[in-house]
């Protein structure tokens, strides 16, 4: 395998599984706490695009163009969604629909 590709494939296992992961520690102590959870699953059907568009835009071929706006957008939005979401909607208790 080609070094760029398997360095685009480590990205997107990290992101994909390894934030999933990290996420069920939140996704446990919401669950025994009787939180709302569906926030968790509309960010975590992020993640393998988030890991996708990492993988090009850290080691992408620098000859093709990538549509680097909208992968940055994208990355940002998910990150909204992870943080600002699960962290702060208990807090804030706001009625927000991402």
């Amino acid at each position: 395998m080609e070094n760029a590709n398997k360095k685009r494939l480590i990205t997107f296992i990290i992101v994909a599984y390894g934030v999933a992961a990290i996420m069920w520690i939140f996704m446990a102590i919401g669950l025994k706490s009787g939180k709302d959870l569906t926030a968790f699953a509309n960010a975590q059907m992020f993640y393998p695009a988030c890991g996708v568009m990492l993988g090009f835009l850290l080691f992408g071929d620098k000859e093709k163009k990538l549509p680097k706006a909208g992968f940055i957008v994208a990355l940002i939005t998910a990150a909204v969604m992870i943080i600002f979401r699960e962290f702060f909607k208990r807090s804030l208790d706001l009625d927000l629909v991402f």
